[in-house]
């Protein structure tokens, strides 16, 4: 029943925490995550609950948009499947080579933040399904379950199981979670500022598979050498692209 092509991802994301973080430029992030510079970008003196970012960079890219958010203590910078079109789920097409070129532009980065401690390469991927039941029956089959989950509600399944990276020196979680979702797309009609606004569905329901997929560096206390944590982002990635491509609970024995 299940499809065994890898999923395709709604976003990709690139973290880097470092004490330092609020002196980063979230322009300097955009333009080496892109090559290209933001077309809106946004600072904030006073971060507060409701509005946490120091920083904010966004544009839109020929395949996707991409946002980069300064935080006190991590930068984020994401690449969010393109959302111009009417989609409810948008996804990044021939995500394999993106995943390629986002882990070579992160590895290129590696030294726009400094002191960086830890970092983390997520995959958010999803498979489209005609009902939640088959969603969740694709669940069943990813994490191996030993009953029949196609009538559960609220379905969800995570595990970390951590490895050595190559050098020996640092650890790597390996967060995977699972899940069946229900999503549907509000359309705001915006009139005059006296005007009543309401948000109407304009489509129906629709529901997938989420296979979430979280790599990342164990903290450690000393920042980590740039030209250390470029080989480092270099192997999450890899792990990141055999994960997907295995899809299943499995991925975590190796």
């Amino acid at each position: 029943m299940a499809d065994h092509e890898p999923w395709d991802a709604q976003t990709l994301q690139a973290v880097w925490f470092s004490p330092r973080a609020r002196e980063v430029d979230a322009a300097r992030i955009y333009m080496a995550m892109t090559g290209r510079e933001p077309d809106t970008v946004q600072t904030n003196k006073a971060p507060q609950a409701a509005n946490p970012f120091l920083g904010v960079a966004q544009g839109a890219l020929e395949h996707a948009d991409a946002v980069v958010q300064v935080q006190q203590t991590r930068v984020d910078f994401f690449l969010n499947a393109s959302s111009r079109e009417a989609v409810v789920l948008p996804l990044i097409s021939d995500t394999e080579r993106h995943i390629d070129d986002f882990v070579t532009n992160f590895q290129n980065a590696a030294d726009a933040v400094p002191d960086v401690i830890r970092c983390a390469l997520v995959l958010n991927c999803l498979k489209p399904a005609p009902s939640l039941e088959e969603a969740a029956s694709l669940v069943g089959w990813a994490i191996g379950s030993p009953i029949d989950l196609r009538h559960a509600t609220d379905l969800g399944f995570s595990a970390n199981i951590q490895k050595i990276f190559a050098n020996g020196d640092f650890r790597m979680n390996r967060v995977l979670r699972w899940s069946a979702d229900t999503y549907q797309m509000l359309n705001v009609q915006v009139g005059m500022p006296s005007m009543a606004v309401a948000p109407t569905a304009t489509t129906l329901e629709q529901f997938a598979a989420t296979h979430y997929i979280d790599i990342n560096m164990a903290p450690v206390r000393s920042p980590v050498d740039p030209k250390i944590l470029a080989e480092l982002i270099g192997e999450m990635g890899a792990e990141a692209k055999r994960v997907r491509a295995m899809q299943t609970l499995k991925a975590l024995e190796n």
